[in-house]
């Protein structure tokens, strides 16, 4: 026969954990499992246990988001086991030394017993009550606040990378202003320089055109002497 010792379980929304304990009233070993209703909120390991005879077993409850307390419809509910004597040989270590075997061993031995004789059994309701339903506000407020600080902080990362993404964009655009300027001085520079060169092969054209003109002139009159000589030799004869 099983018992649970509190007729509940006090929940502290500040605390981490909190405990009930399962006795074995009868002669026999037993096994035990202890389930949740508010499985957000609560956090059960190991949820298999086996309990010797006139023994006891305080099984550990952590708190595992205090804001999903709610300590006016939480419960725990605790089912129970006789081992039948087939499997009593399979324990009788346990028994002896009184330990307790693993969370695994002990559900694998109570979905064989399950599955072997298809018992009925029924939970022992264990409700929860708080120190105080302030203090459950309490630690949702102080849950609420820590989630606020947190979101706080991502959009101050947020703003933060923001703000350094616009200057890079001013740094990047001060550069293509300061590149384009660059570019336009170059081409200016360019078209001067164009500019230049064009006159300057116009100047060579020129210069050569009237050079030309010199030796053409000069041999013109060569051949107006030679003319002049030649025409006045005549003259003589």
């Amino acid at each position: 026969m099983a018992r649970v010792k509190q007729d509940y379980v006090v929940v502290d929304p500040k605390g981490k954990h909190t405990t009930l304990t399962i006795e074995n009233v009868g002669l026999i070993p037993i096994m035990a499992r202890v389930r949740s209703v508010n499985v957000t909120a609560y956090s059960i390991n190991p949820t298999y246990y086996l309990i010797h005879p006139n023994g006891s077993q305080d099984v550990n409850i952590e708190i595992h988001i205090p804001r999903h307390i709610d300590p006016l419809h939480d419960a725990f509910k605790v089912a129970t086991l006789t081992l039948p004597q087939k499997f009593l040989e399979r324990v009788k270590t346990e028994v002896e030394t009184r330990k307790s075997p693993s969370d695994t061993v002990c559900r694998t031995l109570w979905e064989e017993v399950v599955a072997t004789y298809n018992p009925v059994t029924k939970d022992i309701i264990v409700p929860t009550r708080s120190v105080g339903v302030l203090g459950t506000y309490q630690a949702k407020l102080a849950q609420d606040t820590d989630d606020l600080n947190i979101l706080k902080e991502e959009i101050e990362r947020l703003i933060a990378m923001r703000k350094k993404n616009e200057k890079l964009l001013q740094d990047m655009e001060t550069k293509g202003i300061v590149i384009q300027s660059r570019k336009n001085n170059l081409t200016e520079r360019l078209k001067y320089l164009q500019a230049q060169l064009d006159s300057l092969g116009v100047s060579r054209v020129m210069g050569q055109m009237n050079k030309s003109k010199r030796i053409l002139a000069h041999y013109l009159f060569i051949i107006f002497l030679l003319l002049a000589s030649t025409l006045g030799g005549y003259a003589l004869l």
